[in-house]
């Protein structure tokens, strides 16, 4: 079976923007069905960013259609995590194939409990978005 490189791609798109987002903690922003795109604190998979990795390689399997046509690339997924922790509203915002994508889904929905983002204290609605990198190798 093939492998699966997440650690760079999630490092560059999902990593930094939480670290300038954190720096700047007057700058929530919510929309309109009260879900935050931007909070003091950011969700948190539970264990962090390393067990976030080993969550998704064990979980991750090549589609075989797609190695069969040579398919490499992302999808990049975007979901709320709700007050609670617990994941809802998963979209994919950028398609690659569609068993890829459906397996970028199933993967987010194999997720535990998220620790909640918060907003001056208090747990809130956030959203959150997530690259899965495809790699033949």
């Amino acid at each position: 079976m093939k492998k699966v490189i997440v650690h760079l791609i999630f490092l560059l798109f999902v990593a930094s923007p939480i670290v300038c987002i954190a720096q700047d903690k007057n700058s929530a922003k919510a929309t309109a069905d009260n879900t935050f795109t931007r909070v003091d604190q950011m969700p948190e998979y539970p264990g962090g960013l390393d067990k976030l990795y080993d969550h998704i390689n064990a979980e991750m399997h090549y589609p075989q259609d797609a190695v069969d046509s040579g398919k490499e690339g992302l999808v990049v997924v975007k979901f709320t995590v709700l007050e609670d922790g617990s994941i809802d509203h998963i979209k994919i915002v950028r398609s690659l194939w569609p068993s890829m994508d459906a397996e970028a889904i199933r993967i987010v929905k194999s997720f535990p409990k998220w620790i909640p983002g918060k907003n001056k204290g208090k747990p809130v609605a956030v959203f959150f978005t997530l690259p899965f990198s495809f790699q033949l190798k």
